[in-house]
């Protein structure tokens, strides 16, 4: 029985391009482990499949891939984000995207030397991006349901304005379910909230920021039109020469019924 060649299955994946005899070999190395083999450093975004770090507590799922990609879930089954997308049989991959732009650059995909870092309770990036040094930490917290963004933006060069952009994909849904029932947004004080059903997520940083979403429909591979809200948050701040700048990003979601 020869290898099954999936690489058409997973194009977000950089590897994809590669030579069959290459996207398969056995030897390669995406990365290294560090502090006593307690945290692993993926070094290249060209791995063969995503690789997916899953952090949660009682009451959300947090799925995190090495370019940014995954969703949010609460615990009872109902996916707030952008989730699973079918792509051949039991074949799926997380279409979900988060957003991480500096100076209308796409952190994901533009930064160079990129490095993830795998730890138990988080997923850090790490790279440059226009001039700066960026690191974006995420975490789950213990009891919140939420997810949480540590971005750091550290200046090495003279005095400069920089912007941040940072964006998701709201979904809602129940599992394989999907409600006709339209997103309703809202803005309160430069945060977004939508709500849908039984569900309403949130969207906020630390700082005064301009908000705003935009509504569409998208096919699904299975033909169904499912509406998505593209929420963005940014910020323009200046930046001291040699000087570090903390934002900080929270996607959460209650169901109606809980306190905010």
């Amino acid at each position: 029985m020869g290898i099954l060649d999936t690489r058409e299955y997973f194009p977000e994946c950089k590897q994809s391009d590669s030579p069959i005899d290459e996207y398969f070999c056995r030897d390669k190395s995406f990365g290294r482990f560090e502090n006593d083999g307690k945290e692993y450093v993926i070094e290249t975004r060209a791995t063969p499949r995503p690789w997916l770090q899953y952090l949660c507590n009682d009451k959300i799922i947090c799925c995190f891939t090495n370019v940014g990609q995954g969703f949010i879930r609460t615990a009872t089954g109902f996916n707030v984000t952008k989730e699973w997308e079918p792509v051949y049989y039991h074949v799926r991959h997380p279409s979900g995207k988060r957003r991480l732009e500096i100076n209308g650059k796409n952190f994901f995909e533009e930064a160079e030397n990129f490095t993830v870092r795998i730890k138990v309770g988080g997923i850090v990036y790490e790279g440059t991006l226009d001039g700066f040094c960026v690191r974006a930490e995420m975490f789950v917290p213990e009891t919140a349901p939420c997810e949480c963004w540590r971005v750091t933006v550290e200046n090495t060069g003279a005095s400069r304005t920089v912007n941040l952009l940072a964006g998701q994909e709201w979904y809602f849904s129940f599992l394989e379910e999907h409600s006709n029932t339209p997103i309703e947004i809202t803005e309160n004080g430069g945060a977004l909230y939508a709500e849908k059903d039984a569900l309403c997520g949130v969207f906020i940083t630390s700082a005064e920021d301009t908000a705003s979403c935009e509504k569409a429909f998208e096919k699904r591979l299975d033909g169904l039109d499912v509406e998505i809200a593209k929420a963005t948050l940014s910020h323009t701040v200046g930046i001291e020469e040699n000087s570090v700048y903390k934002w900080y990003v929270v996607s959460g979601v209650y169901e109606n019924d809980e306190e905010k």
